[in-house]
């Protein structure tokens, strides 16, 4: 991996591993747009209509997920990878099984098990780049922060002590803004409200 340069605060070693971990979430980000935009076009049965314009807020919601892990990725020197056959190459979780026109309830029990496996990805990546990267979310009671802002909470402090390459960086990064979830309520069967349950879930497992 060719990195255009190294984040202060982190070697080599550490960015590219860091890259790593983000680029196989942001392929199953993208993956996860796929999926729920296969189960909105193909999506059958007792409410229908409801499940149907349910999914469509979630792929919006999910793609600026992506977006923002990918921007995170470039922030460490890497190069997000956006092609389909980067998510085949990358995949490390059980794929989505439900194929075809069948019910809601088929779908959302699909749907439920992929986000579960999803959460599960994500609080794992989060464990591992707070162990790289020196800070953790219990730095800051709040739990608000993302990933990207505590690593430029790390870098400012090293900037602070006159870390030029810091201060560099911090300059050359001035202005970001992370991306803004989508909220979105689900109030359909009980299988759609447990699917916007575990979607609301996997917001808050990203944040902390």
């Amino acid at each position: 991996m060719t990195l255009a340069f190294v984040v202060p605060g982190l070697d080599e070693a550490a960015s590219e591993k860091a890259i790593a971990i983000l680029q196989n979430r942001l392929s199953q980000e993208q993956e996860a747009a796929l999926v729920l935009k296969h189960a909105h076009w193909n999506v059958t049965g007792p409410n229908f209509i409801a499940v149907h314009e349910m999914l469509d807020p979630e792929v919006e919601a999910v793609l600026a997920q992506a977006d923002e892990t990918a921007e995170r990725i470039a922030t460490l020197g890497g190069t997000p990878d956006g092609r389909a056959d980067a998510i085949v190459r990358n995949r490390t979780w059980k794929s989505f099984d439900a194929e075809g026109r069948v019910g809601t309830e088929e779908y959302l029990k699909a749907l439920i098990e992929y986000y579960d496996a999803f959460i599960a990805d994500d609080r794992k990546a989060i464990a591992e780049l707070d162990e790289l990267e020196g800070m953790s979310f219990e730095d800051y009671p709040d739990r608000k922060l993302t990933v990207s802002e505590i690593s430029v909470l790390k870098v400012a402090r090293k900037a602070m002590k006159g870390d030029i390459a810091a201060l560099q960086f911090l300059r050359d990064t001035a202005g970001e803004k992370p991306v803004e979830k989508v909220e979105v309520a689900a109030d359909v069967s009980h299988a759609a409200e447990e699917i916007g349950k575990l979607i609301e879930a996997k917001r808050h497992a990203d944040k902390g």
